[in-house]
C-alpha cells in the first residue's frame, strides 16, 4: 500500500510531501500549481519513463523522489550521469539503465503502465472492448490465475456441501441412538457408586493385610522378648559364675604369693647371710683411687704444657749464646778485652763480668 511520496527538484516542486490515505487521496488546485507534476513524479519512480533530465526544476542539479511502500523507502536520485535507486536498510544503489525499474524494486512495487491513466485516458477503460479489458486486466493481475482460483473454490464449495450433507444424515442417527441411550446417565451415575465401593472394599483389604502384618511383627517380637529373656537370665548365671572364678582365682595367687613369701623367709631362717662390710671399704678405697687419678692425669697435663714451654726456652737461649759468641769474636770482651771464641759463648761473659763495656756498642738479647 502506498503511504507517502516526497519530490524534490522535481518540475515546479522543491519540496513536497504527500500522504496518501488508505481508501482514496483526491489532489485539487489552480491549474498550474503542480497536481499533474506530483502524479508524473509518481509514475517516474514507479516506471522510470522519462528518458531526459527535462524534468528536473531549474537551477538544481539532481532531483530525489521518496516513495514509502507497505513500512519501506524506496528513493531514486537522477542528475545529468546517475539513475539510481536506493531501498532503506539496503546501502547498496540500484543503476536504472534507460527506462525501465531494477528487478528488485520492481518486486516490491508491483504496478505497470496499465496502472495509471492520463488526463485524456478514458476512464476506467469503460469504452473498450471486453478482449481490450481482458488484455488491461491480465497485465495487472494474471486472470488464468483468478480462473482457477474460482474453480478451486467452486470445488471446495461442492466438496463443503457434500460434507454438510453426510453429517447432517450422520446427525440424525447420532441422535436416534442417542434417545435409545436415556438409561446411560443413570447405568452411569450406578456405576460411579460401585467403583466407589469397590474402592472404599480394596482400602479395607489392604487396612486387614497391614493390620496381619503388624500381628506377625507383634508374635515375633513377643517370641524374641522370650527368647531374650532365657538368654539374658543365662547371661546372668555365666556372669555370675564368671565373678566366683575370679575371685576363687584372686584368692589363689594371694595364697601363692603367700607361700612364695613364707618360703623365702624360712630360706632366709635357714641359711647365714655373708658379711659384706669388706665391700663397702673396697667402693671407698676406689673412689679415692678415682679422684687421685683424676689429679694425677691433670698434672701430668700441666707437666707436658711446662715441657714444651721449656723446649722452646731452651732453643732460645742457644740462639742468643750464638748471638753473644759472635760479638765476642768481632769486638772482645767488653770488660777485660779478651778475644774469645763463640764456643766461649755467653757462660764466659756472664760467669767472669757482670758489666758491659762502654766502648763496644750494648748487646740487648733478644726475646728477653
Amino acid at each position: 500500500m502506498l503511504e507517502s511520496l516526497t519530490l524534490k527538484g522535481f518540475q515546479k516542486h522543491k519540496c513536497l510531501k504527500i500522504e496518501f490515505d488508505p481508501r482514496i487521496t483526491t489532489l485539487v488546485g489552480r491549474t498550474g500549481t503542480g497536481k499533474s507534476g506530483a502524479f508524473r513524479g509518481l509514475k517516474q519512480i514507479c516506471l522510470n519513463h522519462l528518458r531526459t533530465t527535462r524534468h528536473i526544476t531549474w537551477g538544481l542539479d539532481k532531483c530525489t523522489l521518496i516513495l514509502r511502500v507497505d513500512n519501506r523507502k524506496i528513493g531514486k536520485i537522477r542528475t545529468e550521469s546517475r539513475n539510481l535507486y536506493r531501498i532503506e536498510g539496503n546501502p547498496q544503489p540500484y543503476r536504472a539503465f534507460g527506462v525501465g525499474v531494477p528487478e528488485d524494486i520492481s518486486s516490491i512495487l508491483r504496478v505497470s503502465e496499465e496502472s495509471f491513466q492520463s488526463q485524456i485516458s478514458i476512464p476506467f477503460w469503460l469504452a473498450e472492448s471486453g478482449p481490450q479489458v481482458a488484455k488491461n486486466l491480465n497485465s495487472i493481475v494474471s486472470l488464468e490465475v483468478i480462473d482457477e482460483t474460482l474453480s478451486a473454490l467452486a470445488t471446495e464449495a461442492r466438496k463443503a456441501r457434500h460434507t454438510v450433507q453426510v453429517n447432517t444424515s450422520r446427525l440424525l442417527q447420532v441422535e436416534k441412538e442417542y434417545s435409545k441411550l436415556q438409561y446411560v446417565p443413570s447405568l452411569h451415575q450406578e456405576l460411579g457408586a460401585l467403583e466407589k465401593k469397590e474402592k472404599s472394599l480394596q482400602e479395607k483389604k489392604l487396612s486387614i493385610a497391614r493390620l496381619r502384618g503388624i500381628l506377625a511383627t507383634l508374635t515375633s517380637t513377643r517370641s524374641l522378648a522370650k527368647d531374650s529373656q532365657k538368654r539374658l537370665l543365662e547371661t546372668r548365671k555365666v556372669y555370675l559364675l564368671c565373678e566366683r572364678a575370679r575371685a576363687i582365682q584372686e584368692k589363689r595367687e594371694a595364697l601363692e604369693k603367700l607361700l612364695k613369701e613364707l618360703e623365702i623367709s624360712s630360706r632366709k631362717r635357714i641359711l647365714k647371710l655373708p658379711d659384706f662390710s669388706y665391700l663397702e671399704k673396697k667402693r671407698k678405697t676406689l673412689e679415692t683411687l678415682k679422684l687421685q687419678k683424676n689429679s694425677l692425669s691433670s698434672l701430668v697435663s700441666s707437666l707436658e704444657l711446662s715441657l714444651e714451654s721449656r723446649k722452646d726456652l731452651t732453643t732460645r737461649l742457644r740462639e742468643e749464646e750464638n748471638k753473644l759468641g759472635e760479638y765476642l769474636k768481632d769486638y772482645g770482651c767488653p770488660v777485660c778485652e779478651r778475644v774469645g771464641s763463640v764456643a766461649e759463648g755467653y757462660s764466659h761473659w756472664i760467669r767472669q763480668h757482670g758489666a758491659v763495656s762502654r766502648s763496644a756498642p750494648p748487646y740487648t738479647p733478644t726475646g728477653f
